[in-house]
């Protein structure tokens, strides 16, 4: 049975601030973020449109999700879709939840992930959405 994969409607920034920095309330009352602090960093993942003042901000990502929920049982997932990515040249940042990964292309390759992915036999659930990343 092929993974069905989903879209989702943001544009998104990497930052990396100091691992001692202090997030805005912003980032908490947004619909989706993830963050990542190890003791030389501290990422998020974010909405582009928070337009957080962070050092360094790369800007013009856009994000596919697993659609349903991931048993912890399951192997080789991310390798499967990022293998195929690769294989193309497409760089990707992955975000996995208890339920399930996220997996971030810059907008500029959105079209052709898309098409990879399906020709590769993974299942899409929407059409590509136009790229909001300039």
């Amino acid at each position: 049975m092929a993974l069905k994969l989903q879209w989702l409607p943001f544009s998104l920034d990497v930052c990396r601030f100091p691992v001692e920095a202090e997030l805005p309330d912003s980032i908490f009352k947004s619909p989706w973020f993830s963050i990542c602090r190890t003791e030389v960093e501290l990422s998020v993942v974010c909405l582009s449109q928070l337009q957080l003042q962070a050092p360094k901000v790369e800007s013009g990502w856009v994000m596919f999700k697993i659609a349903g929920t991931l048993d912890f049982s399951l192997t080789g997932v991310l390798s499967g879709l990022t293998s195929s990515l690769a294989k193309e040249g497409i760089s990707v940042l992955a975000c996995s939840t208890f339920d399930t990964d996220y997996v971030l292309v810059k907008a500029s390759e959105q079209e052709l992930a898309h098409q990879v992915l399906a020709s590769d036999g993974y299942e899409w659930s929407n059409a590509p959405l136009p790229s909001q990343a300039a």
